[in-house]
């Protein structure tokens, strides 16, 4: 298909009109078959062959298609039973209010959305019938008169079917533009490595040539094979497993998928998940483990950070626990999510390698070659080795389980979606998170930065004390002195930490305050979270808190391939209730533990 704007009219459906509020609920699509030159042609109306995200972005509400003359605003955007349906909100301008007054009156009773399709399929069965199985409403209007789809009046340009040539084509370049990206991926990681392996010229030979990734690991096994990791491949930092584009990423859905895994004997939920279900099946190791995997092209945008087994019953009849979700007049994006302690060690510059695939080892120097003075003229330099070892990245498995009704998860508003994919991801974010400051290293949980041997240590008295500008200033320090005051440098500190500080002088007298704002510290980027412990004891002091610094670029995050969801529709079968499980593969390590340095005794005010 050729994207090109055409207008569907349809007979307007009247629903609810609130005249204080301004708004109409009315229907503007539908899937019933349309004559147009070709054949007929049917707008599929399942979730996942419609491009809602222009539509929901505040829309315009037109009269007649004229973008000069807007009249109102979409609100709310749903699809349900073969049909769109909207929430619109009309203005106080004068067009506005006469339209409005015109739809209360019963006197204009069409509406007409204007669209794009984007791809057509013929009809597995009827004859001449094409079903739009991608398409994009971008518009709503009210009209006057009618446009007649038989003889095609008010529609902008015929819909133009590509012929087996043009859509070769068409093919050949999409095909193209996908190996260019990749290519641009490949030189990336290529210039990367060979930083890591202290090859840079090599690398931008490979690049200015043309090679690819694994021309660069041939050469370098042949020139350096102690510098290349055994799973050097594993290495890579994309975040595409299935090539899905920012768009179909973004039209996943969780909810859909949770709906046709806990009913997989209900046809219409499968159908609805289709697209889901087939990402997930193409997911990298998606038949290794019992339930879906979720790939890391939809959870690319997902942000970090959550409690181990982390559980929340969501059910419509509390308001508290959902049922505020499902009100007719409430906005999804009035919404307010609970508040959860900020994850902050990815903001704060952590290395995230996602896409993994078994054990990986990063090669680190551990010692430099060093020159010495000759003794005489005609005396031979000695050979001086640098050293290295490696960092490993083993998969560590952290899960959590939450349930949702079923009632919920189909009545509920769009924002649910949104709110499904944050608690399943939070749950086992916050978590990495912490696994990141303090895993212990024991008990599967992988080992972070506090319990990380040889990293530097600040204290301030035998059982703690008021951090001073020394206490700050020693943590830089600490870094410095071993030669690792370089890369991605900042604080994390939890808020009581930073209310101290920002009441505390430098020097008394001064009216100059350790911390003047809170996201700067000593020059350096100052991240507030109360991930954070404020409980360590020392001597006889309790209640104390804990300040890292340090260069966050050297804390790697290794996460691999996607989430795991295991959907549990019997756990709940009384109050029709599903359970849904969540795995997903992690480790974190330090690079360098030289990078950082803790402060653990602080006393706040």
């Amino acid at each position: 298909m050729k994207p090109e704007t055409h207008f569907r009219t349809a007979s307007f459906e009247r629903g609810a009109i609130d005249e204080k509020a301004r708004t109409v609920a009315l229907s503007f699509s539908s899937d019933a078959p349309v004559l147009r030159s070709f054949g007929e042609e049917v707008l599929d109306h399942n979730p996942s062959s419609v491009r809602l995200e222009r539509l929901r972005d505040a829309a315009p509400l037109l009269l007649d298609h004229d973008p000069t003359r807007q009249i109102g605003v979409v609100d709310r955007v749903t699809l349900s039973e073969g049909k769109g349906r909207a929430l619109v909100r009309f203005s106080r301008s004068t067009d506005g209010q006469d339209a409005f007054n015109d739809v209360i009156d019963g006197i204009r009773r069409n509406v007409s959305v204007g669209y794009q399709i984007h791809s057509m399929r013929e009809h597995e069965s009827i004859p001449d019938r094409f079903v739009a199985d991608d398409w994009e409403p971008l518009e709503v209007s009210i009209v006057s008169i009618a446009a007649d789809p038989s003889v095609g009046v008010g529609r902008a340009k015929e819909i133009k079917i590509m012929t087996p040539d043009e859509v070769e084509e068409n093919n050949r370049r999409r095909s193209a533009g996908r190996e260019q990206r990749n290519a641009g991926k490949d030189a990336a990681e290529i210039l990367e490595l060979a930083d890591k392996m202290e090859k840079p010229e090599l690398g931008r030979q490979v690049v200015s040539m043309g090679g690819s990734l694994s021309d660069f690991l041939h050469i370098m096994r042949a020139t350096k094979p102690e510098a290349v990791p055994d799973r050097p491949a594993s290495q890579s930092t994309r975040t595409h497993e299935v090539g899905l584009t920012t768009s179909e990423a973004e039209r996943f859905s969780f909810c859909r998928l949770l709906l046709a895994m806990g009913e997989p004997s209900n046809q219409r939920a499968q159908e609805q998940a289709a697209f889901e279900l087939e990402v997930c099946a193409a997911a990298p190791g998606a038949g290794e483990r019992k339930g879906y995997r979720v790939p890391v092209d939809v959870l690319r945008s997902t942000p970090y950070g959550a409690p181990r087994y982390a559980q929340r019953d969501l059910v419509v009849g509390t308001a508290s626990a959902g049922g505020n979700l499902v009100a007719t007049d409430l906005l999804g994006s009035s919404f307010v999510d609970i508040l959860r302690n900020a994850t902050m060690t990815i903001q704060a510059g952590a290395t995230v390698l996602t896409g993994l695939q078994g054990d990986i080892a990063i090669p680190r120097k551990t010692g430099a070659a060093t020159a010495a003075w000759l003794s005489a003229e005609q005396n031979a330099a000695t050979e001086q080795n640098q050293t290295f070892d490696q960092m490993t990245l083993s998969p560590k498995e952290v899960g959590m389980f939450t349930e949702f009704s079923r009632k919920l998860m189909i009545q509920s508003s769009l924002d649910v979606e949104q709110m499904v994919r944050a608690d399943l991801a939070s749950g086992i974010a916050r978590t990495v998170d912490a696994a990141a400051l303090y895993g212990p290293g024991t008990g599967g949980a992988p080992l972070g930065v506090a319990a990380t041997s040889g990293i530097g240590s600040v204290e301030i008295d035998t059982d703690g004390g008021a951090p001073t500008w020394a206490t700050v200033v020693g943590l830089e320090s600490a870094v410095s002195t071993s030669n690792a005051l370089n890369g991605r440098l900042g604080y994390l500190l939890n808020a009581a930490t930073a209310g101290t500080l920002k009441t505390t002088e430098k020097a008394s007298g001064t009216a100059q305050f350790i911390m003047d704002n809170f996201d700067r510290l000593n020059g350096h980027a100052a991240y507030v979270t109360n991930q954070l412990r404020a409980d360590r004891t020392k001597g006889s002091g309790t209640a104390l808190s804990e300040m890292i610094f340090g260069n966050w670029a050297d804390l790697f995050i290794g996460l691999w391939s996607g989430v795991d969801l295991i959907v549990n529709p019997f756990s709940g079968d009384t109050t029709r209730t599903i359970r849904v499980t969540a795995y997903q593969d992690v480790d974190v390590s330090v690079r360098h533990p030289e990078s950082f340095a803790i402060c653990d005794d602080i006393i706040t005010s």
